[in-house]
């Protein structure tokens, strides 16, 4: 999902029709296809945010959840809160 007026820097697209999910992501004011990792999109903006788009479009919950959860856990995820952190203070 993206809003061009408030230049989010990533969306995706889920075409049902289709039965397949895109995401972008905002690069010199133009977005671009980010392509899936071994079948799961990375967020490049917020580390940590994946994706399995075959899993979500197949309704298998359970593999999204997972997947969801093994990118929150991740060495770059823990690594982007940590700068976050920091910032913070």
């Amino acid at each position: 999902m993206s809003c061009p007026r408030f230049q989010s820097h990533c969306r995706f697209n889920r075409a049902i029709t289709d039965k397949v999910i895109d995401w972008f992501w905002l690069r010199g004011g133009k977005y671009k296809a980010l392509a899936p990792d071994k079948g799961v999109y990375k967020s490049r903006i917020l580390p940590g945010l994946w994706l399995d788009a075959e899993a979500l479009m197949a309704r298998e919950m359970a593999k999204v959840i997972e997947v969801t959860m093994a990118g929150v856990t991740s060495a770059e995820h823990e690594e982007f809160v940590q700068k976050l952190r920091k910032r913070k203070k």
